[in-house]
């Protein structure tokens, strides 16, 4: 039978009874007779994975492969190298991955103008383009 804990209402007392589903709830407090009232807890929570919750990226990561490529991640989207302040090292597949995207962005940009300029040339013959 599981172990249920009480406190008296009087003299603050806590104790625990083994108690069953079917038996009786009303106790008096073995100290001064007065009447109990049964304290209700959490039920424990068992985790059945080894996944953890990671407050930098705000969600649950299920181990350190996974925190590593979310922080990694997080790094890339936020314009910073995994080796944050050391000049010296060569940068990582993030950075170079958001360049490569930075040059087919403004080589589709490039496209687009050089598109526009030959539908209507009459507003582009005086117009300087960026190199």
């Amino acid at each position: 039978m599981p172990l249920y804990p009480y406190d008296c209402k009087s003299c603050g007392e806590v104790y625990e009874i083994n108690q069953g589903m079917n038996d009786h709830h009303g106790y008096t407090c073995p100290r001064c007779g007065q009447e109990t009232r049964r304290i209700f807890k959490a039920p424990p929570q068992v985790k059945k994975n080894s996944s953890f919750f990671s407050d930098d990226l705000g969600r649950e990561v299920s181990g350190q492969t996974d925190l590593q490529e979310g922080l990694d991640r997080q790094r890339y989207i936020n314009g910073m190298s995994k080796w944050v302040g050391d000049n010296q090292t060569p940068k990582d597949e993030w950075v170079e991955a958001k360049e490569k995207a930075r040059q087919e962005e403004l080589a589709s940009v490039k496209a687009q103008e050089n598109e526009v300029a030959d539908m209507y040339p009459q507003f582009y013959d005086n117009v300087e383009t960026y190199e």
